[in-house]
């Protein structure tokens, strides 16, 4: 597996997603409950991304031996995005966190919390499916 820090759009989608609520997902405002339940503060958006970033950079950093080649020389820039879709969001999220699977970061509250939400994403959009609305109970 190889690792890298994913670009600021990618962790802005994430935190837009909180800041404007899931339009169409079940359950509206889940992943701000999500990271709240797991006592992560999502009142501060710019913080919480650089705190993001900074799990994605160890996370790199444990895979490649504390290289620092890898890991950009620029800050991280908050900028909320116009609210992706669900499946965008999903994709994203996926991403994100596979990036960060590296050493004892999926050990995190913050890396526990988003693979949460990232699985309460995936349920909230299956379920919304016609599909699925169709099929049989049981």
């Amino acid at each position: 597996m190889s690792a890298y820090v994913v670009d600021d759009k990618t962790v802005n989608r994430i935190l837009s997603f909180i800041e404007y609520g899931e339009a169409g997902v079940e359950g509206n405002g889940f992943l701000r409950n999500v990271l709240t339940r797991h006592h992560i503060n999502v009142l501060d958006l710019a913080k919480l991304g650089k705190k993001m970033r900074r799990m994605n950079e160890d996370a790199v950093r444990q895979r490649y031996e504390k290289s620092t080649d890898m890991i950009p020389d620029f800050p991280f820039e908050f900028s909320l995005t116009p609210t992706p879709s669900p499946i965008q969001m999903l994709k994203s999220l996926g991403c994100y966190l596979y990036q960060c699977s590296e050493g004892n970061i999926p050990r995190r509250q913050l890396f526990r919390a988003l693979r949460q939400a990232e699985h309460d994403l995936a349920y909230g959009i299956v379920v919304n499916l016609p599909e699925y609305d169709t099929a049989d109970w049981g």
